[in-house]
C-alpha cells in the first residue's frame, strides 16, 4: 500500500511537472510578432476577442497618419504644340 502511494505520487509530480511548461508556444510567439509589427505603425494596439478570434485594432492619432511616399505624377499638357516654321526673308 505503502509503495503505491508512493509510485503515484511520482507519476503525479512527473505529470504536472510535463504540463507546467514555461516554453513559449508557436501561438504565443506569433502573437507577439503581431503586435509587435503593429507597435512600430501604430500609437498603441488592442485585441479584442470576437467568437474565439483574435482581432488587432491598431489606434494611431491624427498625427502619425502616414503620407503617401510616391512621388507625385508629372503634370499633364493639355495644349497641342505646334510645329515652328521659321519665317524667311523676303527679297526685296
Amino acid at each position: 500500500m505503502r509503495l503505491t502511494k508512493i509510485l503515484i505520487f511520482f507519476l503525479t509530480l512527473i505529470f504536472i511537472y510535463s504540463c507546467a511548461s514555461t516554453e513559449d508556444t508557436l501561438y504565443e510567439t506569433e502573437r507577439k510578432a503581431k503586435i509587435d509589427k503593429l507597435k512600430n505603425e501604430c500609437d498603441f494596439v488592442s485585441v479584442e476577442y470576437i467568437e474565439g478570434e483574435e482581432i488587432y485594432i491598431c489606434n494611431t492619432s491624427g498625427s502619425r497618419i502616414k503620407k503617401s511616399t510616391a512621388p507625385p505624377a508629372p503634370p499633364v499638357e493639355n495644349e497641342i504644340k505646334e510645329k515652328e516654321i521659321p519665317e524667311q526673308p523676303a527679297n526685296g
